[in-house]
């Protein structure tokens, strides 16, 4: 595993990639149960590539898969990234989003 940060080129090509392959898997369907079991479907598979481009090379000496050496760092990462992209998202906010009567969202 390196530990080169990734080329922003790589980074928006996968990401619309996987976003093209959502709008075509959802095209047709006609109940909210089906567009959420292929956003659910895409999401599962995007963990799995991502868990195993993250496995450690097996050097107990390598720098850079340390952040990723155990199945708990990998999976406290992903919860990391998963709230930063998810954050990030322009579609995290929506116009029907429940208005709690306690106060403002804490999600920003």
């Amino acid at each position: 595993m390196t530990t080169k940060k990734p080329r922003p080129d790589r980074f928006e090509e996968a990401m619309e990639a996987a976003i093209t392959t959502g709008r075509r898997l959802m095209r047709g369907a006609r109940h909210s149960e089906d567009t959420c079991d292929t956003s659910h479907g895409l999401l599962a598979g995007a963990i799995e590539h991502w868990l195993a481009a993250h496995q450690p090379c097996g050097h107990a000496d390598c720098g850079a898969c340390k952040r990723y050496d155990t199945p708990e760092k990998r999976l406290a990462e992903l919860i990391k990234l998963v709230d930063r992209f998810g954050r990030a998202s322009q579609d995290l906010h929506a116009e029907r989003d429940v208005k709690a009567a306690s106060g403002p969202s804490t999600v920003q």
